[in-house]
């Protein structure tokens, strides 16, 4: 395997370790009174992220 199919594994690694504190930067970032902050549809799309990253690593 070459290093650029490796590299969307360690993004995908990456967004997975991390992901409590970017659901609490974002969620601090763009929480509003009027609206409240969803943090599991933030987690779906994060999880869909990580979903295509390693979709990509495999495929080509």
């Amino acid at each position: 395997m070459k290093l650029f199919n490796i590299l969307p594994l360690i993004a995908a690694a990456i967004i997975i370790v991390f992901n409590k504190w970017i659901l609490d930067y974002v969620e601090q970032k763009y929480r509003r009174e009027d609206k409240p902050f969803n943090r599991r549809y933030a987690f779906i799309l994060l999880m869909c992220a990580v979903g295509m990253l390693i979709i990509k690593a495999v495929l080509f």
